[in-house]
């Protein structure tokens, strides 16, 4: 396994030197810029998963561990902003493209999310805490794989079925939300949006909301903005608002009649 995992390595190394996989740009500025923003002390706060095989581009995920002052796992990603996306549209200007173009991806979890997982550890362990991390890097990679941008209200389904994500949620699709300064009465400024990097760029800081099949129904019907406001009220005022429960309430779904709520 370890011999396997080198080799992986020294293939995803090359591809980046042939230019098969995005260099990576921005690394030490996203880190630097979460870090701050979550009051990160030590490196001990911080884990990293490596991606071991690439597509396009070198997807990494960051945990920032839970303390007294944090009591949640932050998890972003970093090389999704290694290549600008792509705008399909025309009338799209030039100064859109240029602030919009690049974005990592990051959320929020429960302080007793697991994220040791063992070699052997069963399935069931594995399926109910990884899925997460599976959905957020196949975000990150979705809009240099299909040439599609994503952005704030965006969604994105990840089977035709609407299959659910695992066995423990009927989480089955996400939708991508952009924090502001009316956002946490204002003590993060824009911080929680977007970050400029030392040569100028814009990164758009993107949160993953998984989405039950009713809701994501109910935004193609009636747009993002609507359920926006259902998931998160006129403002996010606290981070519980938004942290992960696989099991939370269905702000579409009338539960007793088994009805989308429009």
């Amino acid at each position: 396994m370890k011999l396997r995992k080198s080799l992986m390595r020294i293939v995803g190394a090359w591809k980046r030197i042939t230019r098969k996989v995005a260099p990576t740009i921005y690394l030490e500025e996203i880190d630097a810029h979460f870090e701050k923003v979550f009051d990160v002390k030590n490196d001990s706060e911080h884990r990293v998963w490596h991606e071991i095989i690439s597509e396009k581009v070198h997807i990494d995920l960051h945990l920032l561990l839970p303390n007294d002052s944090r009591p949640f796992y932050v998890v972003y990603t970093t090389g999704m902003s290694d290549l600008p996306m792509k705008f399909k549209r025309p009338d799209v200007t030039w100064d859109y493209k240029k602030t919009h173009e690049r974005a990592e991806i990051f959320c929020l979890l429960l302080p007793d999310w697991s994220i040791d997982f063992e070699r052997r550890a069963p399935k069931e362990e594995l399926i109910c805490y990884w899925w997460i991390f599976e959905v957020i890097k196949a975000a990150a990679r979705y809009p240099h794989i299909s040439g599609n941008f994503i952005g704030n209200g965006h969604t994105l389904q990840y089977t035709s079925e609407n299959k659910p994500f695992a066995d423990n949620t009927l989480l089955c699709s996400a939708i991508f939300a952009v924090f502001d300064d009316s956002d946490f009465e204002g003590k993060y400024g824009d911080d929680l949006g977007y970050m400029r990097t030392a040569d100028g760029a814009y990164i758009n800081l993107l949160y993953i909301i998984p989405l039950y099949k009713e809701e994501l129904q109910f935004k193609l019907d009636h747009g993002a903005e609507p359920l926006l406001k259902r998931l998160l009220g006129d403002s996010v005022k606290d981070f519980s608002q938004i942290t992960l429960n696989p099991s939370r309430k269905n702000v579409c779904k009338d539960e007793e009649n088994e009805n989308i709520i429009y």
